[in-house]
């Protein structure tokens, strides 16, 4: 552009000093007016004492309570063999999907697989253990994704015969998690090491199949486009198609065995094996410690059961059932429930308790997730030793009897 034609002689110049001259100028006004920009400020870290819990403030899980008492409609038993007996044939090939859709809950609940997964568009992924030709104890891991239509898609097997000769020491249990529509992936946790299978979802084909070098807390979950878990350190995020650490965030202490570790898949739960029981709650998105909570002693280790959706976690010390707030610790309900370690499941809009007693028919109580009120409580099947609810039904299991019940003469 021409400026000669705009402007008079030297008014072009005249017009840059003046802007330079006014800009200097309001800055000058703004720093006395106005303090620069700060760093955001770490929320505050909550801290709440729990060391010292009076029986007036728990609630009795270990007998009857008469006003509140019902009795269970009862279905008759269902003996279920293993998962393998049921979704393959005797020559070892995988069935089309066995089970007629009402008997689905209970025949998962039944057979107890190592994973269970039902998608929004109906898929289903199972993972169950299979013999290990010559061994007695020592398993491989089965992992089977099903269409909606109940076919086969695809099938993968994870080898775990180099782990045979202490197979029952080391073995931590196992895991199944789906990465959006990505991968899925299969894994058990052994004393020292974490083995996972992932594969694509569509395909089925493997991407990674090896074993990761630490000890898993937690089991591992997807999380964003990664496995989450949490180490003797702390928080570990791993790439899903290398088993390589990409984030981790240590705890103040050690954990390890003697450690308490707990997820809801949307926090990290944590006490140290050492030194004082305090309980942490760690946030997953920021990746930061958010409450703290003081315990009379560590809580027992891997006892614990959590609810997302009711913001819930309960976990066992000295004989008492906590329940607490995820999101700010704080607590809502504690119950006396001496050394059981009760069974636990979440309903639709309360939560279930069996508590086991060694002469005498185990309870089934029905429990306020918001307080911690008891609605009712109920004789269960003798012998029952776990609970699962699913779709409106309430299950008790023994070891592979299941049986169906239903409070009566409740409103």
């Amino acid at each position: 552009m021409d400026y000669t034609k705009l402007t008079p002689p030297g008014g072009y110049f005249l017009h840059i000093a003046v802007s330079a001259i006014l800009i200097f100028v309001v800055a000058c006004e703004r720093d006395e007016d106005e303090e620069p920009p700060s760093e955001p400020e770490e929320p505050e870290l909550l801290h709440h004492d729990y060391s010292a819990i009076d029986d007036e403030e728990r609630v009795d899980l270990t007998a009857i309570v008469d006003d509140l008492e019902i009795e269970l409609d009862v279905s008759d038993s269902e003996l279920f063999s293993s998962c393998r007996a049921i979704f393959e044939d005797e020559d070892g090939d995988i069935l089309a999907w066995p089970v007629a859709p009402e008997e689905t809950a209970v025949t998962i609940f039944g057979c107890n697989p190592d994973g269970y997964l039902k998608f929004d568009d109906g898929r289903r992924a199972i993972a169950y253990e299979v013999p290990i030709e010559d061994e007695e104890r020592a398993t491989n891991l089965r992992l089977v994704l099903y269409d909606a239509d109940g076919a086969v898609e695809w099938s993968q097997l994870m080898d775990r015969s180099h782990h045979t000769r202490n197979f029952a020491a080391n073995y931590r249990g196992s895991f199944l998690t789906a990465l959006d529509d990505r991968l899925i992936c299969v894994g058990t946790r052994w004393n020292t090491t974490t083995q996972a299978l992932c594969a694509r979802f569509e395909t089925g084909n493997a991407v990674f199949d090896d074993e990761m070098n630490f000890f898993a807390g937690v089991m591992p979950f997807a999380y964003g486009d990664a496995l989450i878990s949490a180490d003797i350190d702390g928080i570990t995020q791993r790439y899903p198609f290398t088993g390589v650490e990409m984030r981790h965030r240590s705890f103040p202490e050690r954990g390890g065995r003697a450690g308490f570790y707990a997820t809801d898949e949307e926090r990290i739960f944590f006490v140290p094996s050492r030194g004082d029981a305090i309980l942490s709650g760690w946030d997953l998105e920021s990746l930061r410690e958010i409450w703290r909570a003081d315990l009379s002693d560590l809580p027992h280790g891997g006892y614990a059961r959590t609810s997302p959706k009711d913001k819930l976690l309960l976990f066992v010390v000295d004989g008492t059932l906590f329940g607490l707030d995820t999101d700010t610790g704080e607590k809502r309900m504690a119950f006396a429930v001496d050394d059981d370690r009760p069974s636990i499941a979440f309903g639709d809009d309360e939560f279930y308790v069996l508590h086991r007693r060694l002469d005498d028919p185990p309870l089934l109580f029905a429990i306020d997730p918001d307080n911690g009120d008891l609605r009712w409580v109920a004789r269960a099947p003798a012998g029952s030793l776990d609970i699962e609810y699913d779709d409106g039904a309430i299950m008790t299991r023994t070891v592979r009897t299941v049986r169906k019940v239903r409070p009566l003469d409740h409103d």
